[in-house]
């Protein structure tokens, strides 16, 4: 398997490339099997770290939303309480 099958999208290809390249490896066919999977390691975090920052995204838009709702709720309550004591005037 070449180094575009390391970086696919298809996990049984990367699968399929590492073990590969472990083989290769292990009979001493592949000098640069050490930086492959540095390579792919460093794809890793990449990926880690991009899944982390998404995360703390939807967190935060998560929080954002149900604040909103919340200043929302809190807005009408106050105006039904103004127009209720507004009644309770004219009466």
């Amino acid at each position: 398997m070449s180094r575009a099958a390391l970086s696919s999208e298809e996990p049984e290809e990367r699968i399929a490339a590492r073990l590969e390249a472990k083989c290769r490896e292990a009979l001493g066919e592949d000098p640069d099997a050490k930086k492959a999977e540095a390579e792919e390691l460093s794809r890793s975090h990449q990926q880690i770290e991009e899944s982390r920052q998404r995360l703390a995204k939807l967190l935060n838009d998560g929080t954002q939303l149900v604040t909103n709702i919340q200043v929302a709720a809190d807005a009408r309550e106050t105006q039904r309480r103004a127009e209720e004591d507004e009644l309770k005037r004219q009466r």
